[in-house]
């Protein structure tokens, strides 16, 4: 679960700031929680490395340029208010204050960091869901954490959430794919038992060979010309003999 967001920029953050005592880390991420700097990267990474500061997080997604991270995806950061929060899901602050939308370039980031997670992306239902995997800070109310604005209604989720269902398989595709997959496996079924009757018919064959060779030994054995004997050249020429038959 070490996992480092592919096209972003590695910047490590303190060592110290992250995990809880007794809680296994890294673990997989159950979802994202959504935050706002409200100001500068410049300052949000000021804060970030602030060793008195007991506030950390995974990703920052400035108003320009790749995605930057700061710990490995598994860990647990200390952004979304609670630990329940902080645990169950990874953190990403977005450069820019309230009023501000995100920036084509943030929501670029945004969705490449959605699909490399690879997730069932959905929004909470209702104020008590609990099994979405997109949430904002101030949604995290129900895992225990204080009140908030954050991210003040910056997250453009209809131009998110349609990147994602433009990835995703048509109906027609998931029929064609099941269909696809069926008929593979029913030629797999065939072909093991194709093979499984050539082996068969190899192994039966075998035994009739060494049944021949072990006859044909004995007979030759018993002629005068055998002498109650056969030497290793002639239990080859024996099996050579059968062999062209």
């Amino acid at each position: 679960m070490l996992d480092w967001l592919p096209g972003a920029t590695r910047r490590d953050a303190p060592a110290s700031k992250h995990g809880y005592g007794g809680v296994p880390e890294p673990q997989a991420k159950q979802g994202i929680v959504f935050h706002s700097m409200e100001g500068s990267l410049a300052a949000a990474l000021g804060e970030l490395d602030k060793l008195s500061r007991q506030a950390s997080w995974t990703f920052s997604n400035p108003k320009s340029g790749p995605m930057l991270q700061h710990y490995p995806l598994g860990f647990h950061t200390w952004a979304s208010g609670s630990d329940i929060a902080n645990v169950r899901f990874t953190s990403i602050e977005h450069e820019g204050v309230a009023g501000e939308p995100l920036t084509p370039s943030q929501v670029a980031n945004d969705i490449a960091l959605l699909k490399w997670m690879g997730l069932d992306w959905k929004r909470p239902a209702n104020p008590s869901d609990l099994t979405a995997t997109l949430y904002e800070h101030r949604e995290c109310v129900r895992f225990g954490s204080a009140s908030t604005a954050c991210p003040s209604g910056r997250i453009l989720w209809p131009t998110i959430l349609a990147a994602m269902e433009d990835d995703m398989p048509t109906q027609q595709e998931w029929d064609d794919f099941k269909a696809a997959y069926k008929l593979d496996i029913k030629r797999v079924r065939e072909d093991i038992v194709g093979l499984s009757s050539e082996l068969t018919a190899l192994r039966d064959a075998v035994r009739v060979d060494i049944r021949a060779v072990r006859e044909s030994v004995a007979a030759h054995a018993a002629t005068p010309h055998g002498g109650g004997g056969v030497s290793e050249e002639r239990v080859k020429e024996i099996v050579r003999e059968l062999v062209a038959d």
